[in-house]
């Protein structure tokens, strides 16, 4: 259960709260992960609603995406790249999304999510704390369980980039079976996510061009067996789903 409830409006202070070493402390933004934890031992919470971090700033280089955002703001906000709104709502229900924060889907998201697949490929840099460290979303997500960072602040995507996606889903808004998200940058770089299995979705593929990203991403399907498809299917649609990407993104 919930023992202790803290809004604190400096991230300086939440930081203290959440670096406590008892009871277990968590940031919630939405609130829609914390049930799953709670279930486990009793946990403080510290709300960060009032830190300001629901904004989605723009240049002509970069989208800075704060922690708190909405999913439900970032479907509906035409600077974010069409992809990740489509992938939104493979992210659940529209009350779920109007609820969920990016940095609670980052946090505890699994394999299945659509949207951190995307963000993968865009080479995504997380930003974290009151000094600001940056680490790249890939890089961070396959650390082990004792990440760095209490405090998500935002996510950067860098617009240079073109980025486009594929899905197979039993249903048009189920969890995928097997996604595809591919970014290619102006200088002809190509990055390649799959999601769909695992425990998180991952990098498969960054080159200077497409060559060689359908072999990369079948091969990143070898052991993807699970109750909902065998590692077979989903290579032999990883190829199919990354060759309509490239064709895509080519023309």
């Amino acid at each position: 259960m919930i023992v202790e409830y803290f809004r604190p409006n400096s991230i300086k202070e939440a930081l203290s709260l959440i670096g406590r070493d008892t009871p277990l402390t968590i940031p919630i933004g939405g609130g829609t992960s914390i049930r799953q934890k709670s279930r486990l031992c009793d946990v403080s919470v510290v709300d960060l609603q009032d830190l300001n971090l629901n904004k989605i700033e723009c240049s002509k280089d970069w989208l800075e995406i704060g922690a708190t955002t909405t999913l439900s703001a970032l479907e509906v906000n035409k600077e974010i790249p069409e992809a990740i709104r489509e992938a939104v709502q493979l992210e659940g229900t529209t009350n779920t999304r109007n609820l969920a924060t990016l940095g609670g889907r980052l946090v505890s998201c699994d394999g299945n999510s659509a949207l951190i697949t995307t963000l993968i490929a865009t080479d995504a840099i997380t930003v974290w704390d009151e000094n600001r460290k940056e680490i790249p979303l890939g890089e961070w997500l396959a650390l082990p369980s004792d990440k760095p960072g209490k405090i998500l602040l935002s996510i950067i995507i860098k617009r240079n980039i073109i980025l486009a996606w594929e899905v197979i889903n039993r249903t048009k808004l189920d969890l995928p079976i097997l996604c595809v998200a591919i970014a290619r940058w102006n200088s002809g770089r190509v990055r390649v996510a799959l999601g769909g299995f695992g425990k998180t979705p991952q990098m498969v593929f960054d080159g200077p061009d497409g060559n060689g990203a359908v072999q990369a991403a079948e091969n990143a399907c070898r052991k993807a067996d699970d109750f909902r498809a065998s590692s077979d299917y989903r290579r032999e649609m990883a190829g199919l789903l990354t060759r309509r990407c490239l064709a895509r993104l080519q023309g």
